[in-house]
């Protein structure tokens, strides 16, 4: 069985990115399973104040890595 990895970007306004698709394709060609999960803070009314419960939500799922993205 393939190693399989779950990563994410969070950041505002990030629905229409092509992260996802650029990253698990890229880890396909390495024969890793990805899901690169999109966070998107405009989905929050209480914006960038939750990026840090965001980060130990990510730790407790056992997310290989996140990018943090700005604005």
């Amino acid at each position: 069985m393939e190693p399989s990895l779950l990563c994410g970007l969070i950041g505002a306004g990030i629905q229409d990115s092509l992260s996802p698709a650029l990253q698990e394709e890229e880890a396909r060609h390495h024969g890793i399973r990805l899901h690169y999960q999109l966070i998107d803070l405009e989905s929050s009314s209480r914006g960038v104040v939750v990026l840090p419960a965001l980060i130990e939500a990510a730790l407790v799922m056992r997310f290989a890595g996140l990018n943090i993205t700005y604005p």
